[in-house]
């Protein structure tokens, strides 16, 4: 797989938790819930680890039902990456991120600038976008169900 599991040290989420998320009303489920809910804004990348390296996906530009693909090129062009829905959560792209496609049904995905934190594009489910994205676009977070930008 093309991407690398990451995760965020306690300080960075207590970080993201008091400044990164917008206001919502209390959950039983508690923060970590609403840490799946929601797509937050900004992440601490202090806390996480270097670059994905792994063999290229397969080229081309077509990207099943329930799934997130995301491409080294404009217009869905190079090598690609796909993660399904039980990929949930901080993913790393071993390659800057330039164009992509939610096919996710109920969640939305962030993307994220991998040497500021700061989200760059936000995909509702359902939504293509065929570029362009930042330099330095590698970080996604895949929401939970019900999740939007």
């Amino acid at each position: 797989m093309n991407f690398k599991r990451t995760t965020v040290m306690p300080i960075g989420l207590a970080f993201l938790f008091a400044f990164g998320l917008p206001s919502a009303p209390a959950s039983a489920a508690g923060p970590a819930h609403a840490a799946a809910d929601r797509i937050p804004v900004s992440v601490d990348v202090s806390a996480r680890p270097g670059a994905a390296g792994s063999a290229v996906g397969v080229l081309d530009t077509t990207c099943a039902d329930y799934r997130l693909c995301v491409w080294e090129h404009r217009d869905y062009g190079g090598a690609k990456i796909a993660l399904s829905p039980g990929d949930q959560g901080w993913w790393e792209a071993n390659f800057p991120i330039r164009s992509a496609k939610n096919r996710f049904g109920n969640r939305a995905v962030g993307f994220y600038n991998a040497n500021t934190g700061e989200r760059v594009r936000c995909l509702n489910p359902t939504t293509n976008l065929p570029g362009p994205f930042p330099d330095g676009t590698r970080l996604v977070f895949v929401g939970g169900d019900g999740s939007r930008c």
